[in-house]
């Protein structure tokens, strides 16, 4: 019985190395970039210096009345074309294109109105 318990003692030791080790390499390692646009009313590319966008937030910046915010990810959009969540609701018009993202809705596109914009990525 002695054998078998001191292989299992090292087993043991063996396995908690390899987790602390595995602990210590952290996720790959994702950038995250923000800047703001004024709205113009037309549909727009916002470069982001990212070379690929995996996530965006947006948030209006209005001089007056209730902000809205947006979010999409890559998974998100992959229920289609430019899906994103507006505030509460599914909606449809902003879409991650490579290191930019492309804003149709007009609630982030507002003339004359500021948004800030966080993107994740490489």
């Amino acid at each position: 019985m002695k054998p078998k318990s001191e292989f299992v003692k090292k087993a043991f030791l063996g396995g908690l190395v390899l987790a602390f080790s595995l602990a210590l390499i952290g996720p790959a390692e994702a950038f995250t970039f923000t800047g703001t646009y004024l709205g113009n009313g037309v549909t727009r590319t916002v470069q982001t210096g990212l070379a690929t966008v995996k996530s965006i937030r947006i948030v209006s910046l209005p001089s007056h009345g209730r902000s809205i915010q947006a979010y999409t990810n890559n998974a998100i959009e992959g229920i289609g074309w430019g899906t994103f969540l507006n505030d509460v609701r599914v909606d449809n018009g902003i879409h991650l294109n490579g290191g930019d993202f492309i804003i149709s809705h007009p609630d982030f596109n507002e003339t004359g109105v500021i948004y800030g914009w966080e993107a994740n990525g490489d």
